[in-house]
């Protein structure tokens, strides 16, 4: 009866799989566009002017008021924001006074293609349509003011927007290069773990040479991955890279971590472990935000997005390829603490599954 019950389970699970990848997948990704009014985005606002009113009136962004430029800033390095919006002293007089000075008004956009290249390409382009419209109001409203007389003939620029990108990005292939890296990883690891399952099975006299033969052996053919994917990328990618031995070293431990909770739901639950580790799977393409902003998804991905190891893999990688390593050590303690965690499980598979069967043989 318990092996018609796992039997039925596991063939419902595979039916639903297509299922459950398009639902995950497509539901963390629908619609970002429509959620932009979620994006952090700091304004600077020493002096109130009209151009900042309008902006914090538009919703196109949830802005956070900031007094302190420096500040501003920082949180965006620190991933806290997208973007620091800021404004040129005088605003307001420029505007009043522009027919005589011809002076154009500055809006001043910090982004960080780095920290997300989706959120960069569109604020930047929500801000230049902004900017289009702000001019087209302001220059009616001089132009009606004026009643048609001495108009200058830049009145239809009287704003314009100044973009300074704090961490460039190459091309789109760079922006996704720590999510595919990552992604390429876990499923390397999921086949050789298979390949290592399928033809080293035997029962070991003690966990040293149990964990040697299943963790060890697909530890090292793993790292050897790892110096392939460098490899590659030197000779036919091309993704710039800071330095090659952080990268090299960053990406020996997503293979660690990967590995050991691979091996260690697999050994763990036997039959049914590679159920999980495919569902792992899903989740992880589905909510470990390679592409859109988190903060774009329902609350559901974000609490995945919290507990899946390839969210702090991407982090890492994007700041060691696109943001001079700031802040990596931060998603360097994650995981380590994934990866103990599936050393807790390969010890706990081996004391209930292998110790006690080769006892009582």
């Amino acid at each position: 009866m318990k092996k018609k019950f796992i039997l039925g389970f596991v063939l419902l699970f595979l039916a639903s799989i297509p299922m459950l990848y398009s639902t995950l997948f497509l539901g963390a990704s629908m619609n970002p566009y429509e959620n932009l009014n979620k994006l952090p985005v700091a304004i600077v606002n020493n002096r109130e002017n009209v151009i900042a009113k309008g902006l914090t009136e538009s919703n196109l962004f949830d802005f956070k008021e900031e007094k302190d430029i420096n500040l501003a800033n920082k949180e965006l390095e620190d991933g806290k924001v997208f973007a620091v919006i800021s404004f040129d002293e005088d605003v307001q007089e420029n505007i009043i006074h522009f027919p005589k000075t011809k002076k154009e008004v500055s809006i001043n956009l910090t982004i960080s293609e780095g920290l997300n290249y989706f959120s960069s390409k569109v604020i930047t382009s929500t801000m230049n349509k902004f900017v289009e419209k702000t001019n087209a109001k302001l220059s009616n409203t001089l132009i009606t003011k004026m009643k048609g007389t001495n108009i200058p003939d830049n009145v239809g620029s009287i704003v314009k927007l100044n973009t300074r990108n704090i961490h460039p990005v190459k091309n789109n292939g760079e922006a996704m290069a720590p999510y595919l890296f990552s992604l390429t990883l876990f499923v390397g690891g999921i086949f050789v773990n298979q390949f290592v399952m399928r033809n080293l099975k035997r029962r070991e006299k003690s966990f040293v040479s149990y964990w040697t033969r299943q963790f060890f052996i697909p530890l090292c053919i793993g790292v050897f991955q790892v110096i392939l994917l460098i490899i590659g990328n030197q000779l036919f990618i091309h993704i710039p890279i800071n330095s090659n031995y952080q990268l090299f070293a960053f990406l020996c431990l997503t293979c660690v971590t990967f590995s050991s909770i691979i091996v260690g739901f697999n050994k763990l639950i036997p039959g049914i472990g590679s159920l999980v580790v495919l569902l792992l799977t899903m989740l992880q393409t589905s909510s470990a935000a390679g592409v859109y902003p988190i903060i774009l998804t329902d609350n559901i991905f974000k609490v995945i997005n919290a507990c899946i190891p390839m969210t702090y893999s991407i982090k890492g990688l994007k700041s060691i390829i696109s943001l001079n390593s700031f802040g990596l050590i931060d998603h360097v303690y994650p995981l380590i603490a994934f990866f103990v965690f599936g050393q807790i499980l390969i010890l706990v598979a081996y004391f209930i599954h292998d110790r006690n069967k080769l006892n009582n043989f």
